[in-house]
């Protein structure tokens, strides 16, 4: 059994200032510019998924992935929602807006959510998934040869490595 729960999402960015009104969706509007360019729409078939993965306060290690290339990997340990709206959404529309012809992008959002540890502080905590996003990061980068397009920086740490390798592993089979 694993140590985390995989929910997966499928983040649209959408050409236009419409606002999509569907079922177990969520439609946040954003822009490069002043003006609305473009709407990032996160869907899942299933209303509990939707709600655990993007809007709980567990802590969770995510991956963009855009047809077949690793865009980002990170770490949240409250809402993701208000991370993947903000400047990780801009960059996302920035690489893979095309301005002619665009109309809507799909890429894929992979959530792991982990059950908060008993007894351990906010930093070791921190610290122990900051080492499983660096085992993912570094597997991918292993294993497809590129390093996360849009991926900036990494956090680096060896708390409990060997068993941050082992579900960075378990993590990376379930989204290669």
């Amino acid at each position: 059994m694993s140590d985390f729960f995989k929910s997966q999402y499928v983040f649209s960015l959408i050409k236009g200032e419409e606002k999509y009104k569907l079922t177990n969706e969520m439609v946040v509007q954003a822009s490069l510019h002043e003006k609305p360019q473009y709407f990032i729409r996160i869907s899942n078939a299933k209303e509990e998924d939707y709600t655990s993965g993007l809007e709980s306060n567990q802590p969770k290690i995510f991956s963009i992935k855009f047809k077949d290339e690793f865009c980002y990997v990170g770490y949240a340990h409250g809402p993701l929602i208000s991370r993947l709206t903000q400047d990780l959404a801009k960059s996302i529309a920035k690489a893979y807006m095309k301005e002619s012809g665009f109309e809507t992008e799909e890429l894929i959002l992979d959530v792991f959510e982990f059950i908060p540890f008993a007894d351990v502080s906010r930093t070791e905590t921190r610290n122990f998934y900051q080492s499983i996003q660096s085992e993912l990061v570094f597997l991918i980068k292993t294993k497809t040869v590129n390093w996360p397009t849009l991926q900036k920086q990494i956090g680096l740490s060896n708390h409990n490595r060997e068993d941050a390798k082992k579900l960075a592993l378990e993590m990376f089979e379930t989204i290669k």
